[in-house]
């Protein structure tokens, strides 16, 4: 739990890697922690988000404005990838 925390909280996975004595760069430790929390997830896809701080939806909520947003900067990333 501690290196998929370190990831969520925007350590460099290198220094990750060398904290556990690693020496392939973080390759290790993106095979094994990549994978995503959806709480993660989403404050990451709001970050990629133009004005997602602050704001909110037509019932004044924050929260559920940013996880739309989110949920949106998400679908946009897959249609790019495909």
């Amino acid at each position: 739990m501690f290196i998929t925390r370190a990831i969520e909280r925007g350590v460099d996975v290198k220094v990750i890697a060398e904290w556990q004595g690693h020496r392939d760069g973080g390759r290790l430790i993106l095979q094994t922690y990549s994978h995503v929390r959806p709480e993660h997830s989403n404050r990451m896809a709001a970050l990629m988000t133009t004005g997602a701080a602050g704001e909110r939806d037509s019932d004044g909520d924050a929260n559920r404005a940013v996880v739309s947003r989110a949920s949106e900067a998400k679908q946009e990333a897959r249609w790019r990838a495909s």
